[in-house]
């Protein structure tokens, strides 16, 4: 395959709007969809092509998908209005998006059916990174494609890891996300044991930043909790959906797995308190509410 001259971007949210602009060169047209009019007219003023339907996707060598989840994957792909009926051999498929084990291979066994190549090439990073082009993307599905891939991922990540064949993406970020979740979930236990036992929460987190126990969930969090910040776009219920994906896998290969389980378990109550759709930082209200306290700034 030759240089790509179109390609394709379908889902530009929180993320994709930023990988999508990442992505738009002179030499390349890019053709992009989203539920939200707003998004895809901020991408078209820079230069990509708003489709009108998924037949626009047709006659794009690389169509590059980023939703929020495997329900989401399939309908795109694989279900009435979807892309299954305009794509043919030849063409290549990314799936951008974290989204469980069955969703990507179901996805990648009708593809393969029809000829057309297809990777699931899951991201990390947060927002700033989407934004700087500097995400790390671990990427599952054949090396020879992932090879021809590789430059346009190149556009809007710095790390970029062939893991294995279809699945290995997906797997692999929801390890990463399960142990960047057990982070989340034993920082904010440790804090609310700190605070009930009398410590400064101020100064905990101080401690904890600037000693051993440091780590990128402790960093990121603990200044929000103080605040009381508890606003984002990567919510329990995604934490949830990669510790059961790990979880299952574990169960297959027989693993003990006595930590995650009982994480697991911790943001299944998080879920069950309400907090589903709240940012993971939500997890210290978890414990707030059993301990009847708040880990915050102490007035002055």
């Amino acid at each position: 395959m030759g240089a790509i001259t179109r390609i394709g971007f379908i889902g530009l949210g929180q993320m994709g709007s930023h990988m999508a602009r990442n992505l738009l060169r002179p030499d390349t047209a890019l053709v992009v969809s989203d539920l939200s009019a707003e998004r895809v007219e901020a991408l078209c003023a820079s230069g990509a092509r708003a489709a009108t339907g998924s037949k626009d996707f047709a006659d794009c060598s690389l169509i590059f998908i980023s939703v929020p989840g495997g329900k989401e994957l399939k309908s795109v792909v694989l279900e009435e209005g979807g892309l299954m009926p305009h794509l043919s051999k030849g063409q290549t498929v990314v799936d951008l998006s974290t989204v469980v084990l069955s969703a990507t291979r179901e996805v990648a066994g009708a593809l393969a059916a029809k000829g057309v190549d297809f990777l699931d090439a899951p991201v990390s990073g947060m927002e700033k990174g989407a934004q700087a082009g500097t995400l790390a993307i671990m990427v599952g599905g054949e090396e020879p494609v992932f090879e021809r891939v590789k430059p346009y991922l190149e556009r809007i990540g710095k790390t970029i890891v062939h893991m294995g064949g279809h699945g290995a993406g997906q797997l692999t970020k929801a390890i990463n996300n399960s142990l960047y979740d057990i982070c989340i979930a034993g920082t904010m236990e440790i804090l609310l044991l700190a605070q009930k036992a009398g410590l400064d929460p101020v100064k905990v987190g101080n401690v904890i930043n600037n000693g051993s126990a440091r780590s990128f969930a402790s960093e990121h969090f603990i200044p929000r909790v103080l605040d009381g910040e508890f606003r984002g776009s990567f919510p329990i219920a995604w934490a949830y959906k990669d510790l059961i994906t790990t979880h299952e896998v574990a169960i297959e290969k027989a693993v003990p797995i006595p930590i995650l389980s009982a994480v697991t378990g911790v943001y299944r109550t998080a879920m069950q308190m309400g907090h589903g759709m709240e940012d993971k930082g939500s997890m210290a209200l978890v414990y707030e509410d059993i301990l009847n306290l708040k880990f915050r700034r102490l007035p002055e």
